[in-house]
């Protein structure tokens, strides 16, 4: 190969990955409308899931709820410490913040029944608090049994 067509081919490789760089500058940049729109940023959660996602740099874990985890909601209330605390099980999307009291460890979801939760009190699904120990149904709304002076996770504020 020449010296010639080396030096273009070299040229042509350095504009594609400026070219590459510029694109996904341009690109993250424009993802800003979804973050500032909670329902496009969380449309891909199907209804009666709840997932863990990122929001504005901040973890969330976001519940799509269904008439079926109203009526869950609903069961579950004798067993909560407040059950008003938390999403109101009447909105389509619940988002809770996924930080715990204790910086870099995250408040998890599990379906299985944690430990801490005695058998009598109906779990269907929800968050353990692993720096605490606090036990919350699907709607950030802590169990009576587990409270240690929280009345729920706290919710995300999506501005």
């Amino acid at each position: 190969m020449s010296r010639p067509v080396l030096i273009t081919l070299i040229k042509a490789m350095f504009l594609i990955l400026i070219v590459s760089v510029a694109f996904v500058l341009l690109r993250s940049t424009s993802g800003v409308s979804a973050i500032n729109n909670p329902k496009q940023l969380f449309d891909d959660v199907a209804y009666g899931q709840t997932a863990l996602r990122r929001a504005q740099q901040t973890r969330v874990w976001v519940t799509r709820i269904n008439q079926v985890l109203r009526q869950q909601a609903a069961e579950i209330e004798p067993h909560l410490l407040d059950p008003t605390s938390g999403c109101d099980p009447v909105t389509p999307l619940c988002v809770l913040a996924a930080a715990s009291a204790r910086s870099g460890i995250d408040i998890i979801y599990t379906e299985q029944r944690p430990p801490q939760l005695p058998s009598e009190i109906l779990w269907l699904g929800g968050f353990v608090d692993p720096s605490s120990g606090e036990v919350f149904d699907r709607l950030g709304r802590v169990y009576k049994r587990t409270a240690k002076g929280r009345t729920a996770m706290a919710l995300y504020k999506h501005q």
